[in-house]
């Protein structure tokens, strides 16, 4: 049973269970109702990786190589699916495409709020 804060993609072939911190709770396949997600593994279901760290704040708390930043919390919006991500400041904008036996997730855009980086880099 999804809890209130969820987010569910489901199709003819599974269900796919989203909480609102960005983890997968559930990905149920239907034909045997078996659950797909080993329940010890709770790792937020979206991470973004930069080459190097744009934000001055985070350079100085990482060294200036790639690094991955793990979502942190997730919403539908305007029928996307806007995840947030840990130490950054910015949301990136997933479209959703349900289909009878797929999910397909596409990166669209990127929200940065002009005052993220203390000067305007927009």
């Amino acid at each position: 049973m999804p809890k209130n804060n969820s987010i569910v993609f489901e199709n003819d072939k599974f269900k796919l269970t989203l909480l609102d911190n960005a983890v997968a709770e559930s990905l149920i396949l239907k034909s045997s109702n078996l659950e797909c997600i080993y329940q010890e593994d709770k790792l937020p279901f979206f991470s973004i990786t930069e080459e190097r760290p744009y934000n001055n704040e985070v350079k100085l708390a990482h060294p200036n190589k790639r690094t991955t930043f793990l979502a942190n919390h997730v919403r539908m919006e305007d029928g996307k699916l806007i995840v947030g991500f840990e130490m950054i400041d910015f949301e990136a904008v997933i479209d959703v495409k349900i289909a009878s036996n797929y999910i397909a997730f596409k990166l669209v855009d990127f929200v940065v709020r002009p005052d993220s980086f203390g000067i305007g880099v927009l």
